[in-house]
């Protein structure tokens, strides 16, 4: 997409290292409008729907319900995950360059959205000018960030859609060579994971981490899209090359009760996992033990094909996984992206 000159997003991109961003937004339509917050930057203007970053320890659900009410002054309601959008752009505030991962949920607003609610704190309410249902007929016209959302939702209007994997195209301050490297991980940010679901006569490949049992993965690292990072973390575990098909869940796992890291997670972990349908199309299979290490911590992984009868049985996570293979398996994979939550998360 070419902005218009006067796009906040003209911004050349300075060089730096890349990092990832998470984002909650809340799709909000009254009839053939949709309501989006505007901003002026940089001279120029530009929307985005109302939303804003997710906080380490803060499930999506009510990230987004204390961003609906600190933008809108609403209640909300939040509904299904429509879609999770994943794309690199600058920052339009210091235009250092960004991986977005975005998580995009239908919900509803008791009220009407009135501007001035942002926290005083948050960047973007220093520069947000408006909040308001726009005609869906004139979203073509505006800068809808990030690009490429505004095409998508327009071809899905009216239609209840189940929840799926969006990329969208770099903006076009991203190009130019400016990516210097990735900001590493740190304490208090929220760890991306990408998971594959691989079943082959009617088992499916586990993960044994000496102790407990989960589906093989890894983290997602800032320079690469969730379903390469899932197929790349495969390889390097078992050996196999598998093609990502679908995603099926998203699940914010709050594992402080149980899990430190000395380095990377003192507290605990907040991680987000992205769980693909994956189809082996190569490799030969290596069961293991591969060594990983994070931090202090090295571990040792086996990797066994198991029925869900037998996953029963074991210390499987997360809690809902067991449940959610084995019907799955049985009565076939569920149309859509749902979101779920785990550990800690789970809490009131």
């Amino acid at each position: 997409m070419k902005h218009n000159p006067g796009s906040a997003f003209n911004v050349p991109c300075r060089p730096g290292p890349l990092k990832i961003r998470h984002r909650v937004a809340g799709i909000i339509v009254r009839g053939d409008g949709l309501l989006v917050t505007g901003y002026e930057l940089n001279g120029g203007h530009f929307y985005s729907l109302p939303g804003g970053e997710q906080r380490y320890g803060e499930t999506a659900v009510r990230a987004l319900a204390r961003e609906l009410a600190e933008e809108t002054g609403c209640r909300s309601k939040i509904g299904p995950l429509a879609y999770v959008a994943e794309t690199y752009f600058a920052d339009p505030y210091d235009a250092r360059p960004l991986h977005l991962v975005g998580l995009y949920f239908r919900a509803e607003i008791d009220g009407e959205p009135r501007l001035g609610f942002a926290s005083p704190d948050a960047p973007e309410a220093r520069i947000m000018t408006e909040v308001r249902f726009r005609d869906r007929g004139t979203l073509s016209d505006i800068d809808l960030y990030p690009d490429g959302l505004g095409d998508v939702l327009c071809a899905d209007w009216g239609r209840n859609l189940p929840g799926r994997y969006l990329c969208l195209p770099a903006t076009e301050n991203m190009l130019g060579g400016c990516v210097t490297g990735t900001m590493p991980r740190s304490a208090g940010d929220i760890r991306p994971r990408g998971v594959a679901i691989v079943v082959e006569d009617g088992k499916v490949l586990t993960t044994f981490y000496g102790r407990d049992w989960s589906l093989p993965g890894g983290e997602v690292e800032p320079n690469e899209l969730i379903p390469e990072a899932t197929a790349r973390e495969l390889f390097e575990e078992t050996g196999l090359i598998v093609e990502p098909q679908r995603l099926l869940f998203v699940n914010d796992n709050v594992t402080c009760s149980f899990f430190t890291d000395p380095v990377w997670a003192p507290g605990g972990l907040h991680e987000l996992g992205f769980y693909w349908l994956c189809r082996v199309v190569g490799g030969e299979f290596d069961p293991g033990p591969h060594i990983e290490r994070s931090g202090e911590i090295e571990e040792s992984l086996r990797h066994y094909w198991r029925t869900p009868e037998e996953l029963k049985e074991l210390p499987f996570y997360p809690e809902w996984l067991t449940g959610e293979l084995e019907r799955g398996m049985r009565d076939g994979w569920p149309p859509g992206a749902r979101h779920l939550v785990s550990g800690d998360a789970l809490a009131p």
